[in-house]
């Protein structure tokens, strides 16, 4: 059984990962029926096969990487041309050039002929004090813009580091037809946040700045910076400073909602559709630094109550990698996910979330409110599935785990070489799990075709009642792998999104 073989590879490379990060473990999807004995000789062939990939990918990565940025577009764009796009977002006053050792890492593993990696340098330095709407927009356009001048593009994949990932859930948000379940005309496969916010910041509970936690040694120093720190977070960073902390009011659509909330839930009237755009996509996976990241916590930036993070192994004390990721499969389907979500501290379990009104929204004065805000926003976001890898830095250096997971400066971000190489190795073998997917179910994956995208001779079938007939229903991992959640668990994950 697949889940049964990623966890036993998990537990085999999980001292290595502890002490360096390592590498991923292979990707192995396992046909339906399949036998025990027929799935060992699978994993053999299979760890032979990307072996070998990585080798030739290394090869013409290195080659690729000697060429200029001009040469380069011209070898990507060939007379097929690269038909999956990979966009990297920076997070607060970051730029592209942030992105470097990550997509250095992508480029020796991946082909170069079939994807196009492009760092965003649609908000850079200072615009991203603009506000998370406005730099959604420009992220939204550049996004467009790259789709338009690569016609052979046909897929999309995105990820946000810190403030990048709300960039990036903005965007798709826009971008997003719910008639086509598309992106920019493109099919959604894999989203992956690292250390991103998603719940915004606040001086106490799930949302908490570290930082102002850390002051805990000092009470009236720590309650001058709890009182404090919306107020001067809007003026360092202005528009964006206030959506981050919950302050922004917006009375132009009928929820009166803050940017945040909004980015939970779809407003068709103002054609936002952030909940089902991040539904749309395949996979998604979030990085989380268990510890000394500054500005962004643990829960926050692994969508987990803190009841619900899970305990680390004693290496983690001197780890500068990974130190706890889920099974790959749960990024796709949450009843592969290690344990059920608790959605609330007191067990309620999944019930329909009741919005605070408009009147109740606007008032962020009481922290037990605004609490209650970020608690709704995690329940809805945990009933989506998400693999959830958890990366310690407690053996490192320099206390800068926000920028270490990145390596946003190699010269000083060094640290975290070993996570830059084990988020490329996860979006590779993520999709080689999807395209396993797809091949076992070949339309139970794919959104419709977008109305450019369909032929002539398509719509003439259609207007004459000819068309080919609709394919089939789509079915879930536990059909297309069956055997691997037991019927128990099944019943418990299982729940309308």
């Amino acid at each position: 059984m697949i889940l049964k073989s990623f966890q036993l590879q998990q537990v085999h490379t999980r001292k290595q990962l502890v002490l360096s990060g390592g590498r991923m473990g292979n990707t192995i999807s396992a046909k339906p029926r399949m036998s025990r004995e027929s799935l060992s000789q699978a994993a053999v062939k299979a760890e032979d096969v990307v072996l070998q990939v990585d080798k030739r990918h290394s090869l013409e990565g290195q080659a690729v990487g000697s060429l200029s940025r001009q040469q380069q577009g011209s070898y990507t764009n060939n007379k097929q041309g690269p038909d999956h796009l990979i966009i990297l977002v920076n997070g607060l006053f970051g730029a592209n050039e942030n992105w470097n050792t990550i997509v250095e890492n992508m480029r020796q593993i991946m082909d170069p002929s079939k994807v196009l990696i492009r760092p965003s340098e649609a908000n850079r330095r200072t615009d991203t004090f603009d506000g998370i709407d406005v730099c959604g927009q420009r992220l939204a356009q550049e996004i467009k813009g790259i789709v338009g001048a690569n016609p052979s593009l046909t897929r999309l994949t995105v990820m946000g580091h810190s403030m990048g990932g709300l960039l990036v859930r903005y965007a798709i948000g826009v971008l997003f037809d719910p008639k086509t379940k598309r992106i920019a005309g493109l099919e959604p496969c894999h989203f992956i946040s690292i250390a991103t916010p998603h719940l915004g910041c606040d001086a106490e509970g799930i949302s908490q700045v570290p930082f102002i936690g850390w002051l805990s040694i000092a009470p009236p120093l720590q309650y001058m910076f709890s009182q404090a720190s919306a107020p001067v977070a809007s003026l360092l960073f202005r528009r964006t400073g206030s959506q981050f902390f919950l302050a922004d009011e917006d009375m132009g659509s009928n929820t009166g909602l803050p940017l945040l909330t909004r980015m939970t839930m779809d407003v068709p009237e103002r054609g936002e559709y952030f909940w089902s755009a991040l539904q749309s996509f395949a996979s998604r996976t979030c990085y989380a630094n268990t510890s000394r990241d500054h500005l962004v916590g643990w829960g926050n930036s692994s969508l987990r109550f803190m009841h619900s993070l899970p305990s680390l192994p004693p290496e983690h004390r001197s780890a500068t990698g990974v130190v706890v990721e889920d099974p790959l499969l749960s990024a796709f389907d949450v009843r592969f996910q290690p344990q059920s979500e608790r959605q609330h501290a007191t067990s309620r379990g999944d019930v329909p979330i009741e919005w605070p009104s408009p009147v109740q929204a606007l008032s962020f004065t009481d922290p037990v409110r605004r609490s209650k805000q970020v608690e709704a926003m995690l329940q809805r976001l945990q009933q989506l599935s998400w693999r959830r890898i958890d990366v310690s830095f407690q053996g490192s250096f320099l206390p800068l785990a926000h920028n270490h997971i990145q390596v946003t400066r190699r010269w000083l971000n060094w640290e975290g070489d070993s996570v830059a190489m084990h988020i490329a190795q996860c979006l590779r073998n993520t999709d080689q799990a999807y395209q396993e997917l797809l091949q076992q179910e070949p339309q139970a994956h794919r959104p419709g075709p977008s109305p450019e995208s369909r032929g002539a001779d398509t719509a003439a079938q259609e207007k004459q009642g000819t068309a080919a007939a609709a394919p089939p229903a789509r079915r879930s991992l536990q059909e297309v792998f069956p055997g691997q959640v037991p019927q128990d668990e099944k019943e418990r994950h299982e729940r309308p999104l």
